[in-house]
């Protein structure tokens, strides 16, 4: 007689259907059983996203009516639920991972520069600390030309009102001459 082994899917620790101590006891279980629990970043065919953390003793997992395979080599550290973290595509049921490298970035910006011709400042800085700078460098330039164009605004103002002057002053005149007043 085969033995089934429990398998099961856990919900969010903060919805409301859980108790407190279920919440507890969950945090501990997986505190000291790091490697039978994975968050599961599932990517639907329809484009959305959906998380949840299942508890497996064996290396597979059903959801959805669907069975997917845990494969160790490509689980990456989440340090926000510090968990292990699987990305799967509700299409395909071996998880799939995601690299990034400064040097692929770097190789796709100059195979599409025509995309980021007027983004030059940008597309050079690929440290997010010298982008922030730039950013920065980005709005100072912006609230100096605001500025220039308040001083503009004030030149215009202080035309206005000498030309409302001297309007009065010309309708006042004539009015004079020509026997108003």
């Amino acid at each position: 007689m085969k033995k089934k082994i429990k398998q099961e899917i856990i919900k969010d620790t903060k919805t409301k259907n859980h108790t407190f101590m279920k919440g507890i006891i969950k945090r501990i279980k997986d505190k000291f059983q790091p490697s039978k629990t994975y968050l599961i970043e599932m990517l639907h065919t329809n484009g959305t996203i959906s998380h949840f953390i299942i508890s497996s003793q064996i290396h597979k997992f059903n959801q959805g009516g669907n069975v997917y395979l845990i494969d160790e080599d490509r689980k990456i550290y989440c340090n926000t639920t510090k968990q292990y973290m699987l990305r799967y595509h509700e299409g395909f049921s071996i998880p799939f991972t995601i690299e990034v490298t400064s040097q692929g970035l770097k190789k796709g910006l100059r195979e599409h520069k025509n995309y980021i011709e007027d983004l030059k400042e940008v597309s050079t800085s690929f440290n997010p600390y010298v982008l922030k700078d730039i950013l920065k460098f980005e709005y100072a330039k912006g609230v100096i030309q605001g500025a220039e164009v308040s001083e503009f605004i004030k030149r215009s103002f202080i035309l206005l009102i000498i030309i409302l002057v001297l309007g009065l002053v010309h309708l006042a005149l004539a009015a004079y001459k020509g026997g108003w007043i």
